[in-house]
């Protein structure tokens, strides 16, 4: 239990310290002429703990891509999967990957490298709900505007430094504060959407590893299309056998 809870902190040092980081440079950036030394000093403390944070998590990044190259009971491509969301996105997938396959594993599999949560193990039931779309057309639509987030966030940020120029610094907190917003729902539609790949009954090998690469590599673009190939064109029939 120790070891689980020692990697679950190390696996949530970003995602926990993330936050204190931009409001220390908020603080900065902000109040830094009324108070230099006060404000610089909360900044400069927050950049660090989050660089601490940020390292720890790095550390188990690279022990859980040790794991799952490890891990005999994964399929090949399931294995490429996880291997690429924890090189590409692995400060946000840590927490993921330490809950699912560290925390939730018996403790007396933790010396081991396998997981026997594969999809392959899984139930039929168990199997037809894990890739269920969502039911009714008001949440997919939902999921779709969640999709675009990218697409706000880019926009959202390039018009902050225009408008910044014109009307001063806070159309650009405004717009930085959306785009982070933004991101942080694109991580999530993108988090989503790669379960959903991994656990696609119709989907090969070959077209998970694809379209894992394609969401990480292109999420702004891939997001909606994934949205509208896969969430939006199946219906309520296809959603329960998928």
């Amino acid at each position: 239990m120790a070891k689980k809870v020692l990697l679950g902190i190390a696996s949530f040092g970003f995602v926990v310290t993330f936050i204190p980081l931009w409001l220390g440079i908020f603080a900065w950036i902000l109040l830094a002429p009324e108070d230099t030394k006060t404000n610089a000093a909360v900044g400069v403390s927050c950049i660090v703990m989050a660089g601490l944070g940020s390292f720890a998590t790095i550390g188990s990044v690279f022990y859980y891509l040790y794991r799952v190259n490890h891990d005999q009971q994964l399929s090949f491509e399931h294995r490429a999967i996880w291997t690429l969301v924890l090189l590409i996105m692995g400060l946000v997938a840590a927490p993921i990957y330490w809950y699912f396959y560290v925390w939730r594993e018996p403790e007396s599999e933790m010396n081991s490298a396998g997981s026997d949560r594969d999809i392959q193990r899984q139930p039929p039931e168990e199997k037809r709900r894990s890739g269920k779309v969502f039911p009714t057309t008001l949440i997919k639509i939902a999921l779709g505007i969640a999709s675009l987030s990218g697409v706000v966030a880019s926009f959202a940020f390039g018009f902050s430094i225009i408008l910044a120029q014109y009307y001063g610094l806070m159309p650009f907190v405004i717009g930085f504060i959306t785009m982070i917003i933004s991101g942080f729902t694109l991580t999530g539609v993108i988090a989503y959407y790669i379960c959903k790949v991994y656990h696609h009954p119709k989907l090969s090998g070959e077209q998970k590893i694809m379209w894992t690469m394609i969401l990480l590599g292109l999420a702004v673009i891939a997001a909606p299309a994934y949205w509208y190939y896969y969430i939006w064109r199946e219906s309520e029939d296809e959603s329960g056998k998928t």
